[in-house]
């Protein structure tokens, strides 16, 4: 009966065209977001959040929470303008703060690299001290009663000679 309902034109056109609506969907590039238009999405406000929460060591509250909002529009509307109005064009003061973050980048990429074996080597050596485990000491404890005489007395520090000596 399955295979019946296979052959059925109608069926197959359905699961064809669910095919291709399937893969358009996985495969087809996501369109831009126009220019002129400004998206505050979840990661942004979880980026806004994560700042205020660094500085003030709290979680901002809704109406923090909307002003950041808010200032995040306004810095991202101006900044549009200014670079409408070429205000980063042969700025002294951009140029450097971008090779600064231009030389952050490296740095971090550099930092990213495998040194070689030697350099470990030479690492190690140099902060073995850092590295080295504190030594270890354990004891065991041993209860023999309550001392109740001389004699008792006697063993005991028999058995404290005999033991002091074995370790």
């Amino acid at each position: 009966m399955l295979t019946r309902l296979f052959k059925e034109p109608l069926v197959q056109f359905l699961l064809l065209g669910a095919g291709l609506f399937l893969a358009y969907s996985l495969f087809a590039p996501q369109p831009e977001v126009p220019r002129e238009q400004i998206v505050v999405d979840q990661p942004v406000v979880r980026s806004l959040e994560a700042a205020f929460e660094a500085v003030w060591k709290r979680p901002p509250s809704a109406s923090e929470r909307q002003g950041l909002i808010n200032d995040h529009i306004a810095e991202e509307v101006l900044y549009r303008e200014a670079q409408k109005l070429g205000l980063d064009q042969d700025d002294v003061v951009i140029r450097r703060r971008m090779r600064q973050k231009m030389q952050f980048l490296l740095q971090d990429s550099l930092a990213l690299m495998p040194p070689d074996e030697a350099a470990l080597r030479t690492f190690y050596e140099e902060e073995q001290e850092r590295y080295r485990e504190p030594d270890r000491h354990s004891f065991q404890q041993l209860f023999l009663g309550v001392r109740q005489g001389p004699e008792e007395a006697a063993r005991w520090e028999a058995l404290a000679v005999r033991l002091n000596g074995a370790g």
